[in-house]
């Protein structure tokens, strides 16, 4: 795997070097970004499948998905702390677009709230909805606090 990690900074180098965009649409869409946001996307998948499965692990007896609620929240804090301290193309690409776009769950949370709908957990579904978005905004602003208190501000 480390090889894999190797060849394609390799790559990104050598791209950015050259001056060789193979494939560029114009607003920051180059080849080196792709890889950039595949590979953040790679390792926030991996983390959001460890955080899942630790979470799941605790066996808690509940119908709220806790493990998508716990990597949405954690991954808002870092979106919020990553976007009030990054000034780099590259690092925002790596991962605000590719760690927290494969770390956070929109997605799974909008299947999770239709299957509590589905089975007729209604107010858990609701309670849900709420917590989410509550929570989720409230790290993104916390996180956005913290960074902005670390004189790292773009």
């Amino acid at each position: 795997m480390r090889g894999v990690f190797i060849f394609v900074f390799a790559l990104i180098g050598a791209l950015d070097e050259v001056g060789l965009e193979t494939f560029n649409l114009g607003n920051d869409m180059s080849f080196s970004n792709l890889l950039w946001v595949g590979m953040g996307g790679f390792v926030g998948s991996a983390l959001r499948y460890l955080i899942s499965a630790a979470v799941i692990a605790l066996r808690l007896d509940t119908p709220l998905p806790i493990a998508t609620l716990t990597v949405n929240i954690v991954g808002s804090f870092i979106i919020g702390l990553l976007l009030a301290i990054l000034d780099s193309n590259s690092l925002y690409y790596l991962l605000v677009v590719g760690l927290c776009g494969g770390f956070t769950t929109f997605s799974t949370f909008s299947a999770d709230t239709l299957a509590l709908l589905r089975t007729g957990h209604y107010s858990w579904a609701i309670g849900y909805i709420m917590l989410s978005v509550v929570l989720c905004l409230a790290a993104v602003w916390v996180g956005t606090l913290i960074g902005t208190r670390m004189h790292f501000i773009k």
